[in-house]
């Protein structure tokens, strides 16, 4: 049975929410826990069914030239916390 403190924790851990030192920790974990495996990849696959289910549309032109011009001018920006998989996992069972 997976505690409700690691069942929040895969949570966050697939939208990338958790501290770096968190992560590393939850990690460790995963290593040696199949059924909290199991919960991340169910986790992991529902939100990437959520992504998806979501109509792509283009951005405004002026986002996109934004976009470009940031692009091409080299200056860089700090990114969002993305969600991480687990490689050895998404890899096994996609």
């Amino acid at each position: 049975m997976i505690s409700e403190q690691y069942q929040d924790q895969s949570g966050l851990y697939v939208l990338g929410a958790l501290s770096p030192e968190e992560q590393c920790a939850f990690e460790t974990e995963l290593r040696g826990k199949g059924e909290l495996r199991d919960l991340v990849l169910q986790l992991q696959r529902a939100t990437g069914l959520m992504a998806k289910s979501i109509p792509q549309t283009a951005p405004p032109p002026q986002l996109k030239a934004k976009i470009l011009e940031r692009i091409t001018s080299g200056k860089s920006v700090p990114s969002p916390a993305l969600a991480t998989a687990i490689p050895e996992i998404g890899r096994a069972h996609v």
